[in-house]
């Protein structure tokens, strides 16, 4: 296995994921909506310009979604932790 492919790679991709999509601010997501510039980058980084971006957009979307339907996209450690101390 390459030595790249580990849980500490994959945390530093999101969290170079999560800068990109933090410099747009408190701009309101929307389903299926994408900045060009955004997608770009995106596909850069999977160094795939047809689907590089797809899943990262779908997650986005799902996210999205969420806050439409429960009034945010998820559910903070720290509330998971109060939640299992509460049964």
């Amino acid at each position: 296995m390459n030595k790249n492919c580990t849980y500490k790679e994959f945390g530093k991709y999101l969290r170079a994921v999560a800068d990109m999509y933090a410099k747009y601010g408190d701009t309101p997501l929307e389903v299926e909506k994408e900045y060009t510039m955004l997608h770009d980058a995106l596909c850069r980084m999977h160094n795939d310009f047809d689907h590089g971006a797809g899943r990262i957009e779908e997650l986005k979307d799902i996210f999205a979604v969420q806050c439409e339907d429960y009034g945010r996209g998820w559910i903070t450690p720290a509330e998971q932790k109060a939640d299992t101390k509460d049964k």
